[in-house]
């Protein structure tokens, strides 16, 4: 039973229409052009701004350029830029469940209940939260037991900041609950032992990211590499 409405008919439909594309969907193979080339220091990969349904249309474009397997290329460009990811934001309920079934296939009523249980031991907050910032008072415990939780997952690490960043603790984006994060409560390695693989798994997912706000960020350089062959531009990104 559906209650209707000017808003609820029309967005309901909207729903209808998707779920009947994803079940109506047939995928279409495409041909891409992917060389492997060998340069003075090692090998690397690259690809070409072509996507045809057709492996002939593919054939046509490397004939028009004259490649052959062993054609030699020319590097044009390379350019280097300095990037930096922070750690991940503490969990919601939501955003638990899609990394539970992307990691180990859990439903999202399997990660309900089992933090549910987690929650009633006493070793999670609680679970039914769409927030993803502490507020300081959360914060302040937590701060105070680095050092458990990183022995408890067997992963120290140096403490970049016990300074809170607005990336995870601020107050103003709680309202009735906030994120999901470790209680005060330490388990045993008995205790810890005695969980089930889902109970373990999902508990130290959450130890984990929590511990994620006194990292450092990840910093890497992305190479962008464009090899001409023939006239044809081969774009290399790592």
């Amino acid at each position: 039973m559906f209650p209707i409405g000017r808003v609820q008919t029309p967005t309901v439909y909207l729903i209808y229409q998707r779920q009947r594309e994803i079940e109506t969907f047939v995928s279409e193979p495409f041909f891409e052009v992917e060389a492997t080339f060998k340069a003075e220091h090692g090998t690397y990969k690259g690809k070409a701004k072509a996507k045809e349904p057709k492996r002939e249309l593919i054939q046509e474009l490397l004939a028009k350029h004259g490649i052959q397997p062993n054609s030699p290329g020319t590097i044009t460009s390379v350019t280097h830029t300095d990037k930096r990811t922070p750690p991940p934001q503490l969990h919601s309920l939501s955003t638990l469940q899609a990394t539970a079934n992307r990691r180990w296939k859990m439903s999202p009523a399997n990660v309900l209940k089992t933090m549910q249980g987690l929650y009633e031991k006493k070793l999670v907050t609680y679970p039914r939260t769409d927030a993803r910032h502490i507020t300081p008072n959360e914060f302040a415990y937590l701060k105070d037991q680095v050092g458990d939780y990183q022995q408890l997952v067997g992963h120290p690490f140096p403490v970049a900041s016990l300074a809170p960043k607005k990336r995870y603790v601020d107050s103003s984006k709680v309202q009735e609950h906030y994120a999901i994060i470790p209680t005060k409560k330490i388990p045993t390695q008995a205790v810890v032992g005695r969980m089930s693989a889902i109970e373990r798994n999902l508990y130290e997912e959450v130890v984990r990211t929590t511990l994620a706000m006194f990292h450092t960020d990840y910093l890497y350089t992305e190479t962008k590499v464009t090899t001409d062959v023939n006239g044809l531009r081969v774009l290399h990104d790592g």
